[in-house]
């Protein structure tokens, strides 16, 4: 990760910065949700993670803004770790910090988890990023269709 940035653990504290987070990175996207959405989704996040689930999240600062410009939250799914939700400011992609947070994550969790799971919408930036860190493709999990008439 370059210098110009700093990792921490999540915290409650972060909560609304974290919320700003998502609601940019994911604008005009297939997971663009409306804000309160986010904040609850944050919310019990927070109300559930095991300790070692947030050790291995991540927020990562500017160090020259202090602001938090990326997310990585991992949570537990049907007894693995599971990539909660992972997400960098538009004007910071390309520099690697969704790769690093990642690459921290499989770091912490290796002596404890032996997979990292994560879901993607489909037509998501982040696909193509997933494969090259080697995450496999377990097909489609669900496929909605809305018939206009």
């Amino acid at each position: 990760m370059d210098l110009n940035y700093m990792h921490r653990i999540p915290t409650i504290d972060n909560k609304s910065k974290i919320v700003e987070v998502f609601r940019e990175a994911y604008a005009n996207g297939p997971d663009e949700r409306e804000a309160q959405v986010y904040a609850e989704d944050a919310e019990r996040y927070f109300d559930v993670v095991d300790p070692k689930l947030l050790a291995a999240s991540s927020v990562v600062h500017d160090r020259i803004t202090g602001e938090i410009v990326g997310v990585c939250m991992i949570s537990l799914w049907e007894g693995l770790p599971l990539v909660y939700s992972i997400a960098v400011l538009p004007q910071h992609r390309g520099m690697g910090l969704a790769t690093a947070m990642l690459d921290r994550a499989l770091t912490v969790l290796e002596s404890d988890y032996p997979v990292l799971r994560l879901f993607v919408t489909t037509g998501n930036q982040a696909e193509q990023l997933h494969r090259k860190r080697g995450f496999l493709s377990g097909g489609e999990y669900h496929h909605l269709t809305y018939i206009i008439e």
